[in-house]
């Protein structure tokens, strides 16, 4: 599974910081790759789980990976797929409101789809995001970003 504050998506959009600890990370805290996080929130990429700090062994699940990558495609001003329609997920009822917008703008970009699930379209959102899909979503963005060809 793919852990939230892991510094995956950083150093491929080169977004470094020398910020080495943050409050908000707890005062005498050592978190893995603490100025990647810090660079991650700096850049806006990330927010944190909740006003008290960020989470860095939990999992991170699609719809927290969709706010992530809809902040970079901001970031990289990706533009929407050509073609691309509004996806009316069945389990959109689901969606955390702070990523409802993210869902939808990753879906058009191409970056992420539902499944199809008995003639639906799923999102699935509280579902955890592997190593895997976040490597080939990853991939995807910085295709379309144009960083790598």
């Amino acid at each position: 599974m793919l852990h939230k504050g892991r510094p995956f998506l950083l150093p491929l959009l080169g977004i470094h910081s020398m910020l080495w600890w943050r409050a908000l990370f707890g005062v005498f805290t050592i978190v893995y790759s603490l100025n990647k996080l810090a660079a991650a929130y700096e850049a806006g990429l990330v927010d944190g789980v909740d006003a008290e700090g960020f989470a860095p062994q939990a999992n991170i699940s699609r719809q927290d990976l969709t706010v992530m990558l809809a902040r970079a495609v901001d970031l990289l001003h990706i533009a929407k797929k050509s073609g691309s329609v509004h996806v009316p997920y069945t389990d959109a009822t689901g969606f955390a409101p702070y990523a409802a917008d993210s869902i939808q703008k990753v879906t058009e970009s191409g970056l992420m789809s539902g499944v199809e699930l008995k003639g639906s379209t799923y999102f699935l959102p509280t579902d955890p995001t592997t190593r895997e899909a976040a490597a080939m979503v990853l991939y995807s963005l910085l295709q379309n970003g144009k960083l790598i060809n």
